[in-house]
């Protein structure tokens, strides 16, 4: 387990919790067609798998990326002035996907990741983010303003994740890209204290 280096890993968490504020700015000064941010890019998916599978410390491995989002989701309620989104129990699911991101980033642990392990810890968790996210759109559909209309037997629930697959690749992008950066070798000094270990000399015996 490791430590992170902080200033690099500070940054990071600062990118997740504002990268989606410039839109919703823009679109409140210019109009919602300025609302362009491509929908669920993050680096936050991949922080999740990286701090729960390395930080030794529970605070920046389970709590810091969780409270990035929570962060980012309370700037955006207090802009748009509809705080009562982000207090809502539709807010809960996307945290319950983030921390299925965590579980499988805790089953890393001790682990040597490369690339392949990367990739498909990853996939994993962009697959279990997008079922529990699209189910809350499913059931609390009644809850919506207006709803969807989904029917509340298992084809609806069917339709529910159809219609949530457009929104989503883009997320199943960014999880897989900043997955495998992440856990890469060279980003190994910037994201923790661990320095390399130095080759040990073992002393030539001399002869008699």
């Amino acid at each position: 387990m490791s430590r992170p280096r902080l200033l690099p890993i500070l940054v990071i968490l600062t990118i997740c919790a504002l990268i989606r504020l410039p839109a919703y700015v823009a679109s409140l000064v210019q109009g919602p067609e300025w609302l362009a941010y491509p929908a669920n890019f993050s680096p936050l998916y991949g922080l999740c798998l990286f701090s729960a599978a390395t930080y030794r410390n529970r605070i920046w491995a389970y709590l810091a990326p969780l409270l990035a989002y929570v962060v980012g989701t309370l700037l955006i309620a207090v802009i748009t002035n509809k705080l009562s989104d982000a207090l809502s129990p539709m807010a809960l699911f996307p945290l319950v996907g983030f921390a299925m991101f965590l579980l499988v980033g805790k089953s890393l642990r001790g682990r040597s990741v490369g690339f392949g392990t990367a990739l498909g810890a990853g996939t994993l968790g962009a697959v279990l983010f997008f079922l529990v996210t699209n189910f809350s759109s499913w059931w609390l559909d009644p809850m919506m303003t207006p709803p969807t209309g989904y029917t509340r037997d298992l084809s609806g629930l069917v339709a529910s994740y159809v219609a949530g697959i457009p929104f989503s690749w883009m997320q199943f992008a960014s999880t897989i890209f900043f997955s495998v950066l992440f856990f890469s070798p060279a980003m190994a000094p910037v994201m923790t204290t661990d320095a390399p270990r130095e080759p040990q000399l073992v002393p030539t015996p001399v002869a008699q």
